[in-house]
């Protein structure tokens, strides 16, 4: 959750890891710096999520589509706001911040709680 939690608010608060990503988005085949970087980026995720993945793997979730799925929700609520100036779904990423924090966590608990009571259906 943390990791969410500090992606969504570093993000808003960051005017150029916003172009960065819109950047990479369009023009990723035209440059290399940015090829480069979403290499980087999903070495260091792999390394985040290779510790979990057999834990989760027993719950049926796979952590790296959960967190792609949030992380692009994120993602896209703020491109969406930058690019066209208004919300998606009624979402406005900057205004409801706190609103979709909540969300992301409740979502995370749900599922870990899920997880946790496959894990102890298994065991009994």
């Amino acid at each position: 959750m943390e990791l969410l939690k500090c992606h969504l608010t570093s993000y808003i608060k960051d005017p150029l890891a916003q172009k960065i990503g819109s950047i990479e988005l369009h023009f990723q085949t035209d440059h290399n710096i940015l090829k480069d970087i979403t290499i980087s980026r999903t070495q260091l995720v792999q390394s985040l999520f290779e510790a979990s993945i057999p834990l989760l793997s027993k719950g049926g979730i796979d952590l790296r589509i959960l967190y792609a799925l949030l992380l692009g929700g994120i993602n896209y609520l703020n491109l969406h706001k930058n690019t066209l100036q208004d919300s998606f779904c009624e979402v406005d990423i900057y205004t409801d911040q706190q609103i979709v924090l909540t969300t992301i966590n409740k979502i995370i608990t749900c599922i870990h709680n899920d997880m946790q009571q496959q894990i102890n259906l298994k065991h009994s």
